[in-house]
């Protein structure tokens, strides 16, 4: 974190595995400042009460970590995934101060009931992630018919009404 002129550091942190990872996206909201994205290890600092405490694969799993945005303190960080491979590359949090995360899998993603989604072809997913990151509160999965992750995610944003907008190449 830097001062308003961006000349001087109020406060840095490290965050990873010993392993290879790879971090994606950033988010303020609320104090907090949050990131996402992939990991090979399984030795991420990890917080009780996450909603995965644990790496779910041998393969990369995703990974988001909520930061204290005054001290730059760890408050909470779970993994992200199935037991195949997954990344989690965009997020935005709603005006409730839910997480939602953008990513692509390998694995069977879960389908929240009544959430839309293709479950025949689940390659991208989103899921939505308690403020706390110590809940699950839904997911969907979507792709097309060529089995493989077919979209690269490059903007995603979760509207004041929450409508949720995304796109990808």
């Amino acid at each position: 974190k830097l001062n308003s002129a961006g000349t001087q550091i109020l406060w840095s942190n490290y965050y990873g595995s010993t392993s290879n990872d790879a971090g994606y996206s950033i988010k303020t909201f609320n104090n907090s400042v949050y990131i996402c994205g992939g990991t090979q290890g399984n030795n991420l600092p990890l917080t009780t009460g996450a909603y995965k405490s644990a790496k779910q694969g041998a393969l990369e799993d995703g990974f988001v970590a909520r930061f204290n945005s005054q001290l730059g303190s760890l408050v909470r960080s779970t993994y992200v995934g199935t037991s195949n491979y997954d990344q989690a590359f965009i997020m935005d949090v709603d005006k409730f101060g839910n997480l939602f995360v953008f990513g692509q899998t390998y694995g069977t993603y879960p389908i929240t009931s009544g959430a839309w989604g293709t479950p025949q072809y689940t390659k991208q997913f989103i899921h939505k992630i308690s403020a706390d990151l110590a809940t699950s509160m839904a997911s969907t999965a979507f792709g097309s018919p060529q089995g493989t992750v077919n979209l690269v995610p490059t903007a995603f944003n979760v509207d004041d009404c929450l409508n949720i907008l995304l796109s990808g190449w």
